[in-house]
């Protein structure tokens, strides 16, 4: 407590500090790793996709229907993006 004004008064080393920061920094990382993964996942997943679509005869193809782009990008934001 801060005897002139009554407030508190918190004292933190700067090794603490920097333990928090690296801490901080480290998680960060983590979360970005994550999702990279999630799109690299979701990448393969719409390439195999489109692989087997191509794949198809014209008159299989002509059946098999496909999501319109905007269905893709609300796909895109399910899989990859965190809410």
């Amino acid at each position: 407590m801060d005897d002139l004004y009554s407030r508190v008064v918190i004292e933190i080393s700067s090794e603490e500090v920097i333990k928090g920061l690296l801490f901080h920094k480290s998680k960060q990382e983590s979360e970005i790793e994550s999702i990279k993964g999630k799109i690299h996942k979701y990448e393969q997943k719409r390439r195999a996709e489109e692989a087997w679509y191509q794949s198809l005869s014209p008159f299989k193809r002509f059946f098999t229907g496909r999501a319109p782009s905007h269905h893709q990008a609300v796909e895109h934001l399910v899989n990859v993006k965190d809410r």
